[in-house]
């Protein structure tokens, strides 16, 4: 979790390789972690039985040539089985405490499934990052991955534009249930996501 261990396994150069591990020091406003240590969960979800909140770095939208915006635009735009592989490498450690202390005093099943991207986007570059992200971790965890839900045919660029209370407000309309999906009472539900920033997506793919 350093830049050595970036050397050794990340698919960056090394001037990208250089620019995450310093971003990987970020500091968690909340617990003073560094923000890959951190499991705190953001405000807008405290109350609303999330657990824990794993993440590698802070996000920056307005700064388009932070080395994480870049990774988070190469996500979305790529394909690369390594990318995802190293992403979940990186996220594995602190997932895996989490999700112990989840189910120490009960008998949950972990699942995890993902914050489904637009059928826009999906038309687009024929793929979604957060599913792949989420199948990476659940051939490093050992843990089943599902398809929970499905987007409706919202304008997802418009839903972009709007502010945190807008959004969650949008978001009741913006998802749906997948039928048959095999998620229910008694399981630990880990919701992939590549960014997160109001919290509303993930907020209503869990509900």
């Amino acid at each position: 979790r350093n830049t050595l261990e970036l050397s050794r396994n990340s698919p960056f150069c090394a001037d990208c390789q250089y620019e995450l591990s310093r971003a990987l020091s970020q500091k968690c406003r909340d617990c003073r972690n560094d923000m890959h240590q951190c499991t705190c969960v953001p405000s807008s979800l405290k109350n609303e039985g999330f657990l824990f909140h794993a993440k590698l770095f802070g996000y920056n939208p307005s700064d388009r040539t932070d080395p994480v915006n870049r990774l988070v635009y190469t996500m979305k735009a790529s394909e690369r089985r390594e990318l995802y592989d190293w992403l979940a490498l990186m996220l594995e450690p602190e997932l895996k405490g989490a999700i112990s202390a989840a189910c120490q005093t009960s008998s949950l099943r972990p699942v995890i499934t993902y914050v489904p991207r637009s059928k826009k986007s999906v038309a687009k570059y024929g793929f979604d990052q957060a599913e792949l992200l989420a199948r990476a971790l659940s051939r490093r965890l050992s843990i089943p991955t599902v398809s929970a839900v499905k987007r409706k045919n919202l304008n997802d660029a418009e839903m972009k534009k709007l502010n945190a209370a807008s959004r969650f407000s949008a978001g009741a309309n913006a998802f749906e249930p997948v039928l048959g999906c095999s998620v229910g009472k008694g399981d630990l539900l880990i919701i992939v996501d590549d960014v997160l920033t109001s919290g509303a997506s993930v907020y209503w793919t869990a509900k």
